[in-house]
């Protein structure tokens, strides 16, 4: 299942959340399978002195690392909230990693660079792992099996 975080920098607050329309995976309900198209959404909260100063314009870089460290996708952005937004903005896509392979584990860092040109460490954000679809529907399938099985031989024990 998904595990999305928050990330600490410098008073900036970083989140990454599984894309706006994607509300099983938002809810870490379902896994990324194989045919999935993996985007991310993320918000930038940057602390009020620095925001009614100088913005909260930030630049960030990402990369995607499997199990062995080997980077298996990178990107970058630029995050600028609009002006009068209502506590945060939330980017759409803004982590766009696409399809990948099943059976894997990911890891998500991310690198951030604020308007001053401070650069962070690379920072962990987010992890998951992606599995094959049919296997999943037979782990269903076998728990239904189960649990239909195990209220069959409930009924009898109880005598009715």
């Amino acid at each position: 299942m998904p595990s999305y975080g928050t990330v600490k920098w410098e008073g900036y607050r970083v989140r990454v959340f599984a894309d706006e329309w994607d509300i099983l995976r938002a809810s870490s309900l379902l896994p990324y399978f194989w045919d999935s198209k993996i985007n991310l959404d993320m918000i930038i909260d940057a602390p009020k002195k620095i925001r009614r100063a100088i913005g909260t314009s930030v630049e960030y870089k990402w990369r995607l690392y499997d199990l062995d460290n080997n980077i298996i996708k990178s990107g970058q952005g630029s995050y600028s909230p609009v002006e009068g937004a209502f506590m945060c903005w939330r980017k759409n896509r803004a982590i766009q990693i696409g399809f990948l392979k099943p059976q894997q584990c990911y890891q998500l860092d991310i690198t951030l660079t604020d308007c001053r040109g401070n650069i962070s460490e690379p920072l962990q954000i987010a992890t998951f792992t992606v599995k094959d679809k049919d296997e999943f529907k037979m782990q269903i399938f076998i728990g239904l099996v189960v649990i239909i099985m195990g209220i069959i031989l409930g009924f009898l024990l109880k005598g009715c």
